[in-house]
């Protein structure tokens, strides 16, 4: 995919993996909601609002978003790189960082 065309399997993943972290794989699709076509840059900078995250947490805010064409030597496919920090409820504990890789042509499952 090239960076200007659209993905909007991309902002469903998001969202879908930052339920998931806290919820199972089945309340986690039922929190998913329709998204907005997105290319992997535009995930930079995105907020998900605390009520998108089972758990108790102050929401999240993905911190990078890079799209990672296809290499022909690793024979991985184009995904798009996401690093997000979770923001916990105690204000003096740290941010909880993740990082996502999501694939181009995502399958819509995951593994944990």
């Amino acid at each position: 995919m090239r960076a200007g065309r659209t993905a909007p399997i991309w902002t469903i993943a998001v969202a879908t993996l930052l339920g998931a972290l806290c919820l199972g794989p089945q309340e986690a699709a039922a929190k998913r909601v329709a998204a907005t076509p997105m290319t992997c840059a535009d995930l930079s900078g995105l907020s998900v609002p605390k009520d998108q995250i089972g758990l108790p947490t102050h929401g999240a805010q993905v911190t990078s978003a890079t799209l990672i064409v296809a290499s022909g030597t690793s024979g991985a496919g184009e995904y798009c790189k996401v690093t997000a920090d979770i923001l916990p409820i105690d204000p003096t504990a740290p941010p909880i960082k993740m990082e996502v890789s999501l694939p181009a042509d995502w399958n819509l499952k995951t593994l944990m």
